[in-house]
């Protein structure tokens, strides 16, 4: 039980050294060009999906009022429009150097995308 015990330790501490000595080793990829590293979009989807669930609202999506939606679609054209871009226009230059590519931009980036209910929104 002994040598198991520090076989688990041995291993642990081997991997955190393996992994310090390559990220000094600048072989990281940190620019916004580089490749992700492996699990990298999938990491970042569960923090993404699970922070959009712990930020959305809990109120039923169909109370909504018109002034409601036509208020929140200007905040939206106001201060994220730039990032996550618009239906039917250009993307931004922010919008192809976002990671992970958020569902928004990339039905934009599809041409054809229409809202099919305030649910989307």
């Amino acid at each position: 039980m002994k040598y198991f015990l520090l076989g688990i330790v041995a291993t642990l501490l081997v991997i955190s050294f393996v992994g310090f000595f390559y990220i000094r080793s600048s072989y990281m990829p940190v620019a916004a060009t580089d490749h992700p590293l492996p699990f990298e979009k999938f990491l970042a989807g569960i923090a993404l999906r699970d922070r959009i669930r712990l930020e959305a609202p809990q109120r039923d999506m169909s109370g909504f009022t018109t002034a409601d939606l036509v208020a929140g679609a200007q905040v939206f054209q106001k201060n994220c429009a730039f990032s996550h871009g618009l239906p039917q226009q250009p993307a931004s230059i922010a919008v192809s150097r976002m990671f992970p590519v958020g569902k928004l931009v990339a039905a934009i980036s599809r041409s054809k995308w229409e809202p099919k209910s305030a649910r989307m929104l």
